[in-house]
């Protein structure tokens, strides 16, 4: 081997081993959150956040296993919340692997319970997932409907994020639909908040998706300019799925410029990937890519073999059993949900019912108790009146006596004035028939005088 090429080779592997014990180190770090978190509503969200760690890096049947344990944790707390959340990381898990009728009734079930309790980001979120769904079923214009009644909501709640991925997941329905003056319309839409919002994993998606305009204009070489950027991007916010289908896209521009070494190099590394993490889909993709490279190369024994594994995984994701399996889903929802709004009506109705019986008996209570305030008042008012009126008599008697001990009193001071007035009167009287009986002194001197003489 080449020296250079040897320590370009050990360099990358020293950097790649690098790589995995950070992300290993964050992942226990994630679960040892979760051995510290009490049941509560944090240790949904430690559990949540772990299990995702783990899809991202591969690990979908973990993954698995502890969204079951957040739902379960949920259910006992009767945490709504984590209950839609945690059905729809299930479907994703399903999604990853392939198994689209499990993961389209997982969806189904997240968005009946955020329908039924008002969760506006869990119905956003479970409408998006189904409009993957369909688009997976190539039946694009229901994927269409979905991921605008997503985005509706999402514009509603103001949440850029989810509004760039649903500019994203529209402009990619519209990519198959082969109106690539939307595709772009959406996708720059997409590009344009996820940079503003420094969604790394956002934008490499979105990244990836103009590569794949660039692709089937069979303009090679920009495609694989946003591939590799796209690339790098997954990688940083170590997205292994991502990674594995964005190199086996990687290994179609190659085979499109007919350097066939190259893209056996990435596509082989995205089948390796894909089989550790049991994505059919993506171990499907890798297959066909392969094909096209061993044909390329010549050797048509290979490219039979690996045709053979492609139809093999292809048969298995879409069967006609599980095609009758995700229209069952479909019409189950469907009907479950007219089933649950007629109930909901039936509730609405009867709350309403309970709720005017409740004010008609609120108005019962009001009038009572203005009436029994009022008898009460006249009551109050009454002996108010009485006592009033008591007192005024009362007022007057003692008035009255007060008068008559006044004129009493008055009759006897002129009793008395008119008995010392008659008393004085009588003395006058007597004095002056004294007087008028005795002779004055003047007389008697003058009797007195001549009987002398």
């Amino acid at each position: 081997m080449n020296p250079a090429r040897k320590n370009c080779f050990l360099f990358a592997l020293l950097c790649s081993v690098f790589i995995l014990n950070a992300q290993q180190a964050k992942i226990d770090s994630l679960k040892q959150a979760v051995l510290r978190s009490a049941n509560d509503t944090n240790k949904v969200f430690a559990l949540n956040k772990y299990a995702r760690a783990l899809a991202n890096s591969g690990e979908l049947d973990s993954a698995h296993t502890y969204f079951e344990e957040s739902l379960k944790l949920s259910k006992t707390l009767n945490y709504h919340f984590g209950i839609a959340a945690a059905l729809n990381s299930i479907g994703r898990i399903h999604l990853a692997k392939s198994s689209f009728p499990e993961a389209q009734e997982y969806f189904f079930k997240s968005l009946e319970e955020a329908e039924r309790y008002n969760i506006k980001q869990g119905m956003a979120s479970a409408l998006g997932n189904l409009g993957i769904i369909y688009e997976n079923q190539k039946d694009y214009n229901k994927a269409l409907r979905y991921h605008f009644k997503s985005l509706k909501i999402e514009e509603e709640l103001g949440n850029s994020d989810g509004v760039a991925g649903s500019y994203n997941s529209i402009g990619n329905i519209y990519y198959f639909k082969k109106n690539y003056e939307k595709v772009i319309e959406y996708y720059n839409k997409s590009l344009e908040i996820k940079k503003k919002t420094g969604d790394d994993e956002g934008s490499a998606s979105t990244l990836a998706n103009i590569g794949n305009i660039y692709y089937f204009q069979n303009a090679y070489s920009k495609a694989q300019e946003y591939y590799f950027r796209a690339l790098e991007l997954f990688e940083k916010v170590e997205d292994q799925q991502s990674v594995a289908m964005i190199s086996n896209n990687i290994a179609e521009t190659y085979i499109g410029q007919k350097k066939f070494k190259e893209a056996l190099k990435y596509s082989s590394k995205s089948l390796e990937m894909s089989t550790h993490m049991g994505s059919l889909d993506d171990i499907k993709s890798a297959y066909l890519t392969l094909t096209g490279i061993y044909e390329g190369m010549g050797d048509h024994k290979q490219a039979l073999k690996h045709h053979k594994l492609y139809s093999r995984f292809n048969d298995s994701i879409y069967n006609d059993a599980n095609t009758r399996k995700a229209i069952e889903t479909d019409l189950k929802y469907h009907f479950d949900k007219k089933t649950m709004n007629t109930r909901i009506e039936n509730e609405r109705q009867k709350i309403l019912f309970e709720e005017k019986a409740k004010e008609q008996r609120l108005i019962i209570y009001f009038g009572t108790g203005i009436l029994v305030l009022v008898i009460a008042f006249a009551v109050y008012a009454f002996r108010s009146f009485k006592l009033k009126q008591k007192i005024n008599r009362q007022l007057s008697i003692q008035k009255e006596e007060i008068v008559n001990q006044r004129d009493e009193i008055e009759l006897q001071r002129n009793m008395v004035e008119e008995k010392n007035k008659s008393l004085t009167d009588s003395i006058y009287y007597a004095k002056r028939i004294q007087q008028s009986l005795m002779p004055s002194e003047k007389y008697l001197e003058r009797i007195m005088k001549k009987l002398k003489d």
